[in-house]
């Protein structure tokens, strides 16, 4: 963890000392795991330049979310 990861990507670090609580995040995680889609380096490589565009302007608005 260092500051980019903290100020331009966002990121944080917890630690839980609950069972309960850290079971939550656990099952949250796997249930994010099941709803998510892998993509592949090249399918990512070929992506429209519309979606290109799209990525660019959200990541803008990104730090206001």
């Amino acid at each position: 963890l260092d500051a980019r990861s903290l100020e331009h990507n966002f990121e944080i670090m917890a630690v839980l000392y609950k069972k309960d609580c850290s079971a939550i995040v656990e099952r949250q995680f796997i249930q994010d795991l099941e709803y998510s889609t892998k993509i592949e380096l090249e399918q990512w490589k070929k992506r429209s330049a519309s979606d290109k565009i799209k990525e660019s302007f959200y990541r803008l608005l990104s730090p206001l979310m």
